[in-house]
């Protein structure tokens, strides 16, 4: 009796591993950790620190595509065939799309020394500030839509009584103003935000203590350096997290550019870089991003964007609040 316990626990061990479709991910034959897997565009988990990520059988169909990202790197792309599929596991090599002048593999105690000694802490954002610039849009590789915008920044409290227009857009005369649709004008508007807190990476790194902080080198008389707020493998568990690798002068020690990898919670994936400059408000100095590109995407759609030519200035109408509400 004991021997058929012991050949039926084995069994079953059996067909948990064979449920169980194992994917390997490379970047110059080292296992990368925190890799993001999508199947069919929706975000599946984050690789191990071996590299792995181990997708049930259930989760997966013949003909299903398998893309992994990260940032700084080309997406890897695979369509799983089970009749192909080796049993031990899929590799999947991320190629780099950063060349740096100097790499440099320091541990993350020390990156976080250097980051805070070589990235300098600006704000970002004033309340009445106003963002005005150009937006060109493709959604699913269809035709284009051209345009301006102009983004003001007001007290979440003020939606409250007035339905404020945050962003408003304002398409080109031979543009169809039905392609200017809700979607569109939600991801300029995350774009604009994302962009914005991209640059509060030092903050963000702070306060969040999942956050891994890594400095890579140097390149074209920058700094640079790579933050991963890693995503959880549990898909039960709602979270955003994101990927950035940010360039700071070696002489200021001012955010220059930056490519950032945002997930959100509801699926939605943001994969763009930012160009920053810096201006004065009254005393303060303030970065803020003057060209954006990049793509927003989900399980269904894909939008290219470009948002440059962007200027800022104080804008200083103010909503009343009621009497009461004061």
């Amino acid at each position: 009796m004991k021997y058929f316990i012991l050949f039926y626990c084995f069994f079953k061990v059996g067909v948990l591993i064979a449920q169980e479709v194992k994917v390997s991910v490379m970047s110059d034959g080292i296992p990368l950790e925190y890799a993001n897997l999508f199947i069919n565009n929706r975000f599946y988990g984050a690789s191990n620190v071996d590299g792995f990520i181990n997708i049930r059988e259930s989760a997966i169909s013949d003909g299903d595509t398998i893309s992994v990202s990260f940032v700084g790197m080309e997406t890897g792309i695979t369509i799983f065939k089970p009749n192909n599929y080796d049993s031990e596991r899929i590799i999947i090599t991320l190629i780099p799309n950063l060349f740096l002048d100097e790499i440099v593999v320091l541990g993350e105690d020390r990156s976080e020394e250097m980051f805070r000694r070589y990235v300098k802490d600006r704000h970002t954002l004033f309340f009445y500030t106003q963002y005005q610039g150009d937006y060109s849009v493709i959604l699913n590789n269809n035709k284009e839509t051209r345009g301006s915008f102009v983004f003001t920044a007001y007290p979440e409290k003020y939606a409250n009584y007035w339905k404020l227009d945050y962003l408003k857009l304002i398409p080109d005369n031979n543009t169809d103003t039905i392609a200017v649709s809700s979607r569109i004008k939600k991801s300029i508007l995350n774009i604009i935000l994302t962009s914005i807190s991209t640059v509060r990476t030092k903050n963000i790194y702070i306060e969040t203590k999942e956050m891994k902080i890594k400095y890579m080198g140097k390149d074209n008389g920058c700094y640079v350096f790579s933050l991963i707020k890693p995503i959880p493998t549990n898909n039960a568990i709602k979270k955003d997290g994101f990927q950035t690798i940010i360039y700071s002068d070696q002489k200021s020690h001012e955010i220059v550019s930056a490519e950032t990898i945002l997930l959100l919670s509801d699926g939605t994936i943001f994969d763009f870089s930012a160009k920053y400059t810096m201006l004065r408000a009254g005393l303060l100095p303030v970065i803020h991003p003057y060209r954006m590109e990049g793509s927003v995407s989900d399980e269904h759609n894909k939008i290219h964007f470009l948002i440059e030519n962007i200027t800022v200035n104080r804008h200083n109408r103010k909503p009343r609040i009621p009497k009461k509400d004061r």
